[in-house]
């Protein structure tokens, strides 16, 4: 069954806003709409889900351009989504196909958070993935199965090496290109591996050799210090037991005055006890002798304050009879005052009762006069409504008129800035030749420049061999410790990459997403991280776990429900969510079997608290020999799931899951085991290093040296490489000025068609301005009669309007008099009453004044009794504080002499003191002896001297002392790790051997698989190289209608590198190459031999996107013709606005724009022909 496009499905992508389905059938479906309507937006889709990375080949800037962005209707989408329906993909072929020819769906999704997901069959994958199953298939995103009007000229304008995608196409090997890439990536890196283990097993050569000789010399060395310590010991014992005895008489001593001293301070105790009781007493009493001193001030202080309270008093009784004899006099002023403002009052009534009479004689009057007024106002509205009218014709004809003078204008600048844009362009292609004779002297000068940068590169890589070889003299007293740390490094490096690698492998997405983003609920951790399995089980646990291996594990039930939301919300992939704290289940009993091993969870651990868990999910999981086994225990213990040593698994069901699992138990392990041996080398690489910087001092000189001429040969090679650059670029400027001199040559054609078109437009515009004229200068004489007839009616209206205005100003004037009378009235009714209330306010301050002066009298009397009392008190505290005095002298005196008989106990301590202190330093010593004597001990021998039981040294054994130590001290510096360094260089150097073997086989097969490769895509090239020639020339005779047209390898003796020229001779021509055809010409050749591709290896879909737009009528009905006739065995989808291609499509789709912005689809199946 061969392939087939069923449909493809647009959901937000571009202006395709909505969900929207082109079902494709086979033959010909046409796509057709007006420019900008969205047309091409199909065919960016079918690049983009096949995996197109470029947004400038979906003509964009950026990849999230191609999310709907919203229009005045409606809003921007958060995703796109384009899915394809494929059937019949060939399984053979690529792996994910479908045997039984069912439909697969290939998608892509991207959302404006940048994140984006490939899909096949609704499951994740990756963009690999979706690459590997379309490979070969001819349906690619560079292949030639996608061809625009832009493909086409490419491949015209392209130089010979950008056309061998062709033919690459059409033989099939795109896979093995992909194949030989893999082989030469993994061949580079196994070369540089084996170049990297050889180095170093060079280098450990040397050094098990040096480190042979040092570990014999370290095993003198540890056989003579044995005995030297032995000896030492002794006499250290000896030496530490004589101090121990001394520290103990010290002690007794010590222990003896300590007690003496305690009877005399328990004395003293006493006696400072009582001599602070009697001081406490005597400061009791001098408290109260200033508290008595405090009460008799405190009573001077307060007779001092009720004599000044009463001669304020006094003086404030005298100054209110005062004020209270003023206010008497102002209340008499008052009375004077209201009896003149009542007289006032009445000859301004008068006054504004004449000054109404004649307002109301005035207004009569005006209202006549408003009456007559109000009529010729009507008469003069009708005739300026008449005038309006008629200035709104004439404003709408002028309007026209100067639309049309406008247009007229316009069109004139057209024809100018058209005639400029001819002479421009005549310029410009001037300006093409003189800039492309300049680059070819630009591309000479360049290429002068990039010899000269060799020559000078090639100086310096001399220099520097030279200074590197001084360099290598400086260093050979270091090599032996540098080796090593390059060595440890290295084995770093590799463990480090290898760690990287397993944490990228481990690491689970979906999981890490969940523990970074956990907010409302708490994450206890994942599955795989929490266990750990005996490696002999890994995989069958793994095996069993399966989809729960990088489970979720939460704290709480009630953390599920958030857990759920929180993956919802963010579109995740399915996990699995589980508690950790729960019960376990019930024990299973084991049944009884040979073959079985054991339970799974004898091989698990965990953490206490998630061991429940960890029985929950393998209690009821036994693991066995094989399958045999398996089988028979399943029919009897159907509640239980039984996985062999492999990785298979037999449930209740008789349900068997075998196959390659990911090993991410085993990952996890050596993820851990790495870790650490990571940490030990990194601390052995630290200690190394800070002995390797005091050596490398002296290199400092030769290294500025040579750092001075790196320096120098990277600015050498920016420069080369900034002139190889320029080089690209002047040859890129000299071919897009060659397609820019042909494009202007089209342009210029199209000016001069314009411009006949637009002075015919010109024409016609002019005989409408004259009649719009005429009608306009009819309308003007007409309102010039109305104009005139306002005018007369304006005069008479005016001389009515000034006799009422004289009228209505000496109305206002009256009103003004009479307004300003009432006021005047109003103000002084308000002083009348101001003046009773102020009266009232007099009168009630006098009553308050006489009540205050009987208040402060009163407050007199209280005061002057209060002062006798205080008088009285002070004469009484004066006889208290004498006797107070004299009790404080007795009990000062009785004091003095306590302290005399403490002073005497103290003498006697401190000479007690004394002597504890000499006893204590000489205990502190005797200690300090002991500890250095102890501690020379462990820091030599590490053995402690209490636990050593050996006799006293004899004194041959104290004589030998001296020649021991002569003997370790002529073997020279040793190190005792040498011994263990040498074994274990050893091991490592074996192992690495192993591994240099195993690469350099891995290489022979590399090398062996890409010669392989080679040799069968030269056959496959030089076949389908032949046939495409013929095809191309039999094509190219039916769309020419005769003529010939070939293929050239600029290369045939490298076929796989070679270029294409093609040579074309269309009827009546000479041969030429075709740079010099037409552009129609061009097109159809181009068309010719991607029509031959398809007739060789027919792709399953062709997309067509506007490609008949160069051609003429009669091309475009060959190139129809020839898409129908490949229709048969091919799909098409072709974008076009010629009407000769859309008559042999069997399906049209029209796409419109009904709302700005926005792609609407309406389909229509045509009648078979």
């Amino acid at each position: 069954m061969s392939m087939k496009i069923e449909k493809i499905e647009l959901n937000g992508f571009k202006s395709f806003s909505d969900k929207t389905t082109f079902n494709l059938d086979n033959g010909i479906t046409c796509i057709v709409g007006p420019n900008g309507c969205g047309k091409s937006n199909i065919l960016d889709a079918f690049r983009w889900v096949l995996g197109e990375q470029s947004a400038k080949t979906l003509r964009g800037s950026k990849m999230e351009e191609v999310i709907f962005n919203g229009s005045s209707v409606k809003k921007p989408k958060g995703m796109a989504d384009v899915t394809l329906h494929i059937s019949g993909l060939d399984p053979s072929t690529n792996g994910n196909g479908d045997k039984s020819g069912n439909l697969i769906t290939v998608s892509r999704r991207l959302y404006r958070s940048g994140e984006s997901e490939y899909l096949i069959n609704r499951h994740e994958c990756r963009l690999k993935d979706i690459k590997d199953l379309f490979l070969d298939t001819g349906l690619e995103v560079k292949s030639y199965s996608i061809i625009e009007q832009g493909h086409i000229d490419a491949i015209m304008n392209s130089r010979p090496d950008g056309r061998r995608f062709l033919i690459e196409e059409v033989a099939g090997v795109i896979k093995y290109k992909v194949r030989k890439a893999e082989a030469q990536n993994k061949l580079e890196s196994s070369r540089q591996n084996l170049q990297r283990i050889s180095d170093v097993i060079s280098e450990i050569k040397k050094q098990i050799n040096i480190l042979n000789r040092l570990a014999k010399k370290a095993e003198r060395y540890k056989t003579l210090s044995e005995e030297l310590k032995t000896i030492e010991l002794k006499l250290n014992k000896k030496e530490y037991s004589a101090l121990k005895e001394k520290l103990k008489a010290a002690e007794t001593g010590y222990e003896k005055a300590r007690q003496e001293e305690s009877s005399l301070r328990a004395s003293l105790s006493t006696s400072e006890a009582g001599h602070q009781k009697d001081r406490l007493d005597l400061v009791t009493l001098e408290k109260e002798l200033n508290a008595l001193n405090d009460d008799y001030h405190e009573h001077e202080r307060i007779i001092a304050d009720l004599q000044k309270k009463i001669a304020i008093l006094n003086t404030e009784v005298e100054n209110t009879k005062d004020y209270s004899t003023r206010l008497s006099e102002q209340a008499s002023e008052l009375d004077e005052m209201k009896t003149g403002l009542n007289s006032k009052i009445a000859l301004l009534n008068d006054e504004k009762q004449g000054l109404n009479s004649q307002f109301e004689d005035f207004r009569l009057s005006a209202s006549e006069k408003q009456e007559f007024q109000s009529g010729i106002e009507h008469e003069i509205s009708d005739i300026e409504t008449g005038i309006e009218e008629k200035r709104k014709d004439i404003f709408n004809i002028t309007e026209t008129l100067g639309s049309l003078n406008n247009d007229l204008t316009r069109l004139h600048s057209i024809i100018e800035s058209m005639s400029k844009k001819e002479a421009g362009y005549t310029r410009e292609l001037e300006d093409i030749t003189t800039t492309a004779e300049e680059i070819e002297a630009e591309i000479e000068k360049t290429d002068s420049s990039i010899l000269s940068n060799n020559n000078d590169l090639m100086m310096i890589n001399e220099q520097k061999e030279a200074l590197s070889h001084k360099i290598s003299e400086t260093r050979d007293g270091i090599d032996r410790l540098r080796n090593s740390i390059t060595s440890l490094k290295e084995d770093m490096a590799f463990e480090t990459s290898r760690l990287e690698s397993l944490r990228e492998i481990s690491s689970d997405g979906m999981a890490a997403d969940i523990l970074e983003n956990a907010g409302e609920f708490h994450v206890a951790g994942i599955v795989s991280d929490i266990i750990s399995v005996d490696k002999r089980y890994e995989k069958p646990v793994e095996a069993v776990l399966s989809g729960k291996i990088n489970g979720v594990i939460l704290d709480s039930f009630s953390d599920i429900e958030p857990a759920v939301r929180h993956i919802r919300e963010n579109r995740l992939s399915r996990t699995a969510l589980m508690v950790s704290g729960s019960n376990a289940s019930a024990r299973i009993s084991l049944p009884s079997h040979q073959s079985i091993i054991g339970p799974a969870t004898e091989f698990v651990s965990a953490e206490e608290n998630f061991m429940p868990l960890v029985r929950r999910l393998l209690d009821n999981v036994i693991i066995v020999n094989d399958l045999k086994a398996a089988f028979e225990l399943i029919r009897d213990n159907p509640g239980l799931i039984f996985v062999t040593p492999g990785g298979d698994v037999v449930d209740a069901a008789f349900t068997v899951l075998s196959g390659k699992g990911k090993d991410i138990l085993k990952k996890k392990r050596e993820l851990r085991e790495l870790e650490d041996r990571i940490n030990e080398r990194q601390k052995t690489i630290e200690q190394a290093e800070n002995e390797l910087s005091n050596l490398n001092r002296a290199l400092s000189g030769y290294e500025q040296e040579i750092t001075a001429l790196k320096d120098k040969l990277v600015m050498l090679e920016k420069d080369l490489s900034i002139h190889k650059t320029e080089l690209l670029n002047l040859h890129n400027e000299k071919e897009r000025l060659y397609r820019k001199k042909a494009t202007i040559r089209i342009e210029m054609e199209q000016t001069r068609s314009e411009k006949e078109g637009i002075l015919n437009n010109m024409e016609e515009i002019r005989r409408g301005i004259s009649e719009t004229a005429s009608k306009k200068e009819e309308m003007e004489h007409s309102l010039s009669s109305l104009q005139n007839m306002l005018s007369e009616k304006k005069e008479y209206y005016e001389q009515y309007r000034s006799d009422l205005m004289e009228i209505k100003l000496r109305m206002t004037s009256y009103r003004e008099k009479i307004d300003s009378i009432s006021k005047e009235i109003e103000t002084v009714r308000e002083s009348i009453s101001g003046a009773e209330r102020k009266k009232e306010n007099i009168e009630a301050q006098i009553q308050n004044n006489r009540s205050l002066i009987e208040q402060k009298i009163n407050a007199i009397e209280e005061l002057d009794a209060k002062l006798k009392e205080h008088i009285a008190l002070i004469d009484t505290l004066s006889i208290d504080i004498s006797g107070k005095k004299e009790e404080i002298e007795d009990r000062a005196e009785a004091v003095s002499e306590k302290e005399k008989e403490i002073k005497s106990t103290h003498e006697e301590i401190e000479s007690i003191t004394s002597k504890l202190s000499s006893l204590e330093v000489a205990k502190t010593e005797y200690r300090l002896k002991m500890e250095n004597v102890f501690n020379d001990i462990v820091r030599r021998y590490g053995v402690n001297i209490d636990q050593f039981d050996g006799p006293e040294p004899s004194e041959e054994e104290i004589e030998k002392i001296e020649s021991l130590s002569d003997r370790i001290q002529s073997i020279g510096p040793v190190n005792l790790e040498t011994i263990d360094e040498y074994e274990g260089l050893k091991e490592r150097y074996e192992f690495l051997t192993a591994q240099q073997e195993d690469l350099t086989k891995s290489i022979e097969e590399l090398e062996e698989a890409i010669r392989k490769i080679n040799m069968t895509t030269r056959r496959r090239l030089k076949d389908a190289f032949t046939s495409l020639n013929e095809r191309f020339s039999e094509v190219f005779a039916d769309l020419f209608g005769g003529g010939k047209a070939s293929l050239i390898l600029t290369d045939e003796q490298n076929i796989l590198e070679s270029g294409i020229e093609i040579v074309a001779q269309p009827p009546g021509k000479k041969l030429q190459n075709i740079s010099l055809l037409s552009g129609g010409e061009k097109a159809l050749t181009a068309i010719s031999l991607i029509f031959a591709g398809f007739l060789i290896k027919p792709a399953p879909i062709c997309i067509l996107d506007e490609a008949d737009a160069p051609l003429d009528e009669s091309n475009t009905v060959k190139y129809a013709a020839m898409v129908r006739e490949l229709s048969r065995n091919i799909q098409f989808i072709v974008i076009t606005h010629n009407r000769a291609t859309m008559e042999t499509a069997d399906n049209i789709y029209g796409i419109t724009m009904e709302e700005p912005g926005t792609s609407k689809v309406i389909s229509m199946q045509l009648t078979e022909k």
